[in-house]
């Protein structure tokens, strides 16, 4: 567990627990439209996709890579690295998402943060990317707000249905 205040932690997602809160949050249009692979209606079995895919990933990898983040042991979002550079590399990408009624409240800011530096301690990551798509303002400031640049536009990163999408990526830097 990442524990980041009185009320707000980080810690695995428990599937038979959480798959109630995981469709409400994750069940939003915008949650939809600002990741690259979470679709809209969510439903159950998109749920138990996810939960499996997070035990393979974590078996495949032999480390936790998706987390849940909680708010007073309420399901309120997920953060995650991608492994996008092997296990053994010293970057990675992260990802995440929070529920409506959890957004403009600095939550998310709290929960990368202490992610970024869970991520340095235990894995020794010195460079942390994430991308966002050019709409989403809010993940932008979130994202400036926990201590990551802007390094610059990437044209035609995604695609998502047959529409290629620009991102914006940031990144954080430690010691080496």
């Amino acid at each position: 567990m990442i524990k980041i205040d009185e009320h707000l932690n980080i810690t695995e997602f428990l599937p038979e627990s959480d798959k109630e809160d995981l469709i409400y949050r994750i069940n939003d249009i915008d949650v939809a439209k600002n990741t690259l692979t979470i679709p809209h209606p969510y439903t159950s079995a998109d749920a138990d996709f996810y939960f499996n895919l997070v035990k393979n990933l974590d078996e495949k990898h032999g480390i936790p890579t998706t987390f849940a983040i909680r708010y007073d042991d309420k399901l309120i979002g997920g953060i995650g690295r991608f492994v996008s550079y092997g296990i053994d590399s010293h970057k990675d990408e992260i990802g995440y998402y929070i529920g409506k009624d959890f957004r403009n409240k600095g939550l998310m800011t709290k929960a990368v943060e202490a992610f970024c530096g869970y991520l340095n301690k235990q894995n020794g990551l010195v460079r942390i990317e994430a991308g966002v798509f050019l709409s989403n303002r809010a993940s932008m400031s979130v994202l400036t707000k926990a201590g990551f640049e802007c390094e610059g536009l990437k044209r035609k990163y995604h695609k998502k249905g047959d529409n290629y999408l620009d991102v914006m990526m940031f990144a954080k830097l430690f010691p080496a």
